[in-house]
């Protein structure tokens, strides 16, 4: 299996898609690629209720702060057209604890 790790330039798949690491800056696109892609999973209702009150409450959105500033831990990406169209991420140092409340401990 190929190793997974963060790529310092953008990978292009093909003139119209590219895949670049996530930053900080993508959190609002991030929130909204989550909302949209399990319309009917009412966690993801239940995570977001302040969302209309006051966006940086948002339980995704810290949730992929946290992963997004523990790049020795985590990785994510994006899918880029002309803006996040959808991520992916990995624990790529599954036995080493997350350092931020608000992820999820494992189970060691």
């Amino acid at each position: 299996m190929p190793e997974v790790k963060k790529s310092e330039q953008p990978l292009r798949l093909n003139s119209d898609f590219t895949i670049r690491n996530a930053t900080t800056n993508d959190l609002d696109e991030i929130v909204d690629i989550v909302q949209a892609g399990y319309p009917y999973d009412p966690e993801v209702e239940y995570r977001s209720i302040l969302r209309y009150k006051d966006p940086e409450a948002r339980w995704t959105r810290r949730e992929f702060q946290g992963y997004i500033e523990q790049p020795e831990k985590f990785v994510v990406h994006l899918v880029m057209a002309s803006k996040p169209i959808a991520l992916a991420g990995w624990d790529i140092a599954v036995l080493t604890k997350p350092n931020r409340a608000g992820i999820i401990q494992p189970l060691l």
